[in-house]
């Protein structure tokens, strides 16, 4: 991942959808790593946010020469 960034939220898929709108990506262009998925604890005392690296997936660079060889 060459650009990504680490987003927190109350759920994982609420911290995805905000990475995703940061970026400006769709989630199938996404590489997603889930680095907590938190946890709400007891009226809210110790509940931690989930957190996500999500970053845009590479895309490989194909030359016209190598496509030629790959038929």
């Amino acid at each position: 991942m060459d650009q990504s960034l680490e987003v927190s939220g109350r759920t994982v898929e609420e911290a995805i959808e905000s990475g995703l709108r940061q970026l400006g990506i769709s989630r199938d262009a996404a590489d997603v790593v889930v680095l907590s998925r938190g946890r709400s604890g007891i009226l809210g005392i110790g509940s931690e946010q989930a957190r996500v690296r999500i970053g845009a997936r590479e895309v490989p660079v194909v030359e016209p020469d190598d496509a030629a060889h790959a038929r």
